[in-house]
């Protein structure tokens, strides 16, 4: 179970794994029983090192959550049927721009026979 014991605002520059040890500094201060803690791929080496370096503890890394096949599949569907629907438009845009061409040198086409 995953508790949430010290929170910390960093600035946007300050990768995760630098702020992960200004919270972990300020959850071991409010509770020196923790024993162990872990993170996602976002807290591995710095944080990780930190942690050792300091505590002697370790940190358990989770892996990353690899999306199952058949949501990849629909992801794709979905962007490719995003894409198809811009160049449909692009497709009506061109058309109208061609036909408005077209009717534009019909007309001066007319214009000069009838000069």
């Amino acid at each position: 179970m995953g508790n949430l014991l010290a929170i910390v605002v960093h600035a946007a520059n300050i990768h995760d794994t630098v702020g992960g040890t200004m919270a972990y500094d300020k959850a071991i201060a409010a509770y020196p029983s923790i024993t162990g803690m872990c993170g996602d791929m976002g807290y591995r080496g710095t944080f990780v090192d930190f942690v050792k370096v300091k505590y002697g503890e370790t940190i358990d890394i989770s892996e990353k959550i690899q999306p199952k096949e058949e949501m990849i599949c629909q992801f794709k569907s979905i962007i490719q049927q995003k894409i198809d629907e811009k160049n449909r438009d692009r497709g009506l845009i061109a058309t109208n721009y061609t036909n408005e061409m077209k009717s534009t040198e019909n007309k001066i086409q007319r214009y000069i026979e009838r000069i």
